[in-house]
Parts: structure tokens; sequence; C-alpha cells
């Protein structure tokens, strides 16, 4: 399979044990459109799309397997959410809601009746989970506190596309003529964006990376930002339609988005490109592959992540045998200090370390060095973020990965 690389803002060497991450197109086995997707670990996961299309991998994506759908092939599916590797959720039109208990070898539909078009499903535990969606100029957003037995409905202004929670009760959803709703208790939902009079100005995906930083994104050409939890929203110009659809961000530098438009504006005759910063928004570089338009992205990890489009198309980002490994040699065990660290990151060690290596928050390597005894590292001239360190020690055996921020 063709490997298509990443654009990437900086150019850095890239030792054997981390190469550069890249999209890369896996085989789906069908040509509908798939609408949304989930993992709920680096090897299992589910995508699901219009006709009832249901299909599920257990080897990262290698190969997919067709589920069945008791919605029918009429019914088009829109997100999915599992809570563990057997419990989950599909969402998708006419209120259609689906569940089950053995990872998708059978579905229940438990859809009460016709009406609203579900969304987009999130849950913040294995009880407690939100439907967002609606009908006509009206929103609403369902919640579960007893794992879907009962559902209490939350009546809003403008259909809702997307919701997304960082805690148990902390939450945001956006909707049709740019809506923004957020809750703190999970019950009520204050609005921290007015719909505005253009209707093309439809938000469809909402990515909260702290209780305070996030993004929204949908039409026009532009996405939001907020750094005060949505008390105020910022257009962040993307150039295109980047965004409309998805958007990730693995700190708050660092990020991917979707676009349904070419660079100039109008049609893809050639595919539409991802889109990825690594100044926060305000700049956005091209990635070389192109696609038809992605109706999804989700990030397992920083490093690991999918997006699925129309033509049945399912791209993986990352390489589970080429990120930054969780699981790396644990022989030697390594303390970091300070964390968050501004110049200088002290490195203490049961064996002398003679090299180190420092990745970004999309698994790039940045930063490595060698020779004697390593008892600090100089990271003064990082960009602010999310990094990872392996150290190297005497005997040639690699530590296990520690997590800093770079402030």
């Amino acid at each position: 399979m063709k490997k298509l690389m990443t654009l990437l803002a900086f150019s850095v060497a890239l030792s054997p044990v981390c190469e550069a991450q890249y999209w890369e197109r896996q085989a789906s086995g069908v040509s509908t459109v798939l609408q949304g997707v989930f993992f709920i670990s680096p090897t299992q996961g589910w995508v699901v799309g219009s006709s009832g299309v249901i299909l599920a991998t257990v080897d990262g994506g290698a190969t997919w397997t067709p589920q069945v759908s008791p919605a029918g092939s009429s019914v088009h599916l829109r997100a999915v959410y599992f809570t563990s590797s057997t419990k989950g959720w599909i969402v998708g039109d006419t209120q259609t809601l689906l569940t089950t208990e053995n990872g998708g070898g059978t579905w229940t539909d438990v859809t009460t009746s016709a009406g609203s078009a579900y969304y987009d499903v999130f849950f913040t535990s294995p009880d407690t989970g939100y439907i967002v969606g609606g009908s006509g100029v009206t929103g609403e957003v369902q919640r579960t506190t007893n794992g879907g037995q009962t559902w209490a409905i939350t009546s809003l202004d403008r259909v809702l596309k997307s919701v997304y929670f960082t805690a148990h009760n902390k939450g945001w959803a956006c909707g049709d003529r740019g809506v923004i709703y957020r809750t703190t208790n999970g019950v009520s939902w204050t609005q921290q964006a007015a719909p505005g009079a253009n209707v093309t100005t439809n938000l469809s995906a909402i990515y909260m990376l702290s209780d305070t930083v996030g993004w929204a994104c949908g039409n026009p050409s532009s996405n939001k930002r907020t750094v005060d939890g949505g008390l105020t929203w910022t257009n962040q110009a993307s150039g295109t339609n980047a965004g409309k659809t998805g958007i990730y961000f693995s700190d708050s530098q660092n990020g991917w988005v979707t676009s349904t438009t070419a660079l100039g504006g109008g049609d893809c005759p050639i595919g539409c490109p991802f889109r990825y910063t690594s100044n926060g928004g305000s700049a956005w570089v091209t990635d070389t592959l192109r696609t038809p338009s992605v109706r999804c992205m989700r990030f397992y990890s920083p490093t690991f992540g999918w997006a699925v489009g129309d033509d049945g198309w399912i791209y993986r980002f990352g390489n589970a045998g080429t990120t930054v490994p969780e699981g790396a040699v644990t022989a030697n065990t390594i303390r970091i200090s300070p964390n968050p660290v501004g110049d200088r990151l002290m490195l203490t060690s049961a064996e002398p370390i003679r090299a180190a290596e420092v990745f970004n928050s999309m698994g790039a390597l940045v930063l490595t060095l060698n020779g004697g005894s390593l008892t600090s590292i100089d990271v003064g001239a990082l960009p602010p973020g999310s990094y990872a360190i392996r150290a190297i020690t005497n005997s040639g055996a690699r530590s296990q990965v520690e997590r800093f921020t770079k402030e």
C-alpha cells in the first residue's frame, strides 16, 4: 500500500524506532459514505455510515468486518461510541439508537419513535451519556444516567451536530447557525454563541483540549477558538473549509482538521486535503494526501488516529509499530523534573544515561542528545506543548516513555 508522507511544519531526522507519521488508506470493503469512527484501543474499532453500514476491526484497521444493523439499509448511521470492548452505542437518522453488549456481534434497536435525527453521541462513564441532534430549527440533548435504560430530553435553539465533554459534567455542543452551548452539571445548557443570520455558519464539530481551550468548526472558512472555556470564541481563518467536518488538537499548538474544498475554494477534482497546524491555528500546512470528503476524524492518542469519508474511504494516521511506544523497555526507570518545564529538564536514573530522544505530540523526533552521562536536557528552544522523552542507558536499553509539558 502506498504511504503518503505528511508535510509537517518542520523537517526532522527520524530514528528507526520512531518514523514520521502519515495518513494511510485502509480497505473498507464498502463504497458508501462513512460518517463516524471510534476506537476503544489501538486495535479494536468501529466505523458506521450511510445505508446502515457498520464495520468492525480487531487489528487496527488492517481488515474490516461488516456487522448487521437492525435499523436496516435505509437509515444513515452518524456516530459510534464504546465505553468498553463490548458495550457500545450508535446513533443515526430518524431517532435511531442502537446498542450492543458483545462488541457488535449483535446490535439492538432501542429507538422509541421516529422524528429527530441524532448526529453525535458521547459517554463520560458507562452509565452517563449524551446524544445531540434535532429537526427543523429545534435542537435537543438527550442524557442518560443509568446506562441507556432511560433518556431525559432538553430542547435547545437550533439543531446540534457535535458534543464533547472534558469531565463527567463539563461539556460543549455546537450546531446550526453557529450555536455553541455549554453545561457544567450535565443537565442545564447555557448558550455561548447565539445563532447567526447566515445559515452557512453551521458548526459541525467541536473539540475541547481542556476546560478552557477548545475549537469548533464548520462553514464558512473559519475555525472558532476559545481560551476561556467558551466565554468568548474567536474566528481563525483557515483559507478553506478546513475543519468543516473534523478537528483534533493534541496540545494547544498542534492539530489536524479536515477540508471539503480545494485550497482556492470550490470542488476537489483530485481530492480534498487534510490540514495541519503547529502554531495553534494561525497558519495551516496542507498534507499531500488527497481524498474524497472526510466526514469524521477521531484520534485514539496524539500519534494514532482515524478518519472516514465518502466512497467508503478509511484513513489511519500513524502506525502502531512506528509511533512512540507506550510500552517501551522498562529495565531502567528514569524520573524527570520539573514537569511542566521551562528551560532545563532534569533526568534521574539508576543506570547512567548515554542518550535521549524527545518526540513532539505528533510523534516526530525533535531532539536527540548523545555522549557522557546525561543528567539534564536543555529544552528551552522547543515550542510550548506536550512532549515525550525516552532515555538510552549505557547498556543500550531504552527506558519507558515519560511525558512532559514545555511551558
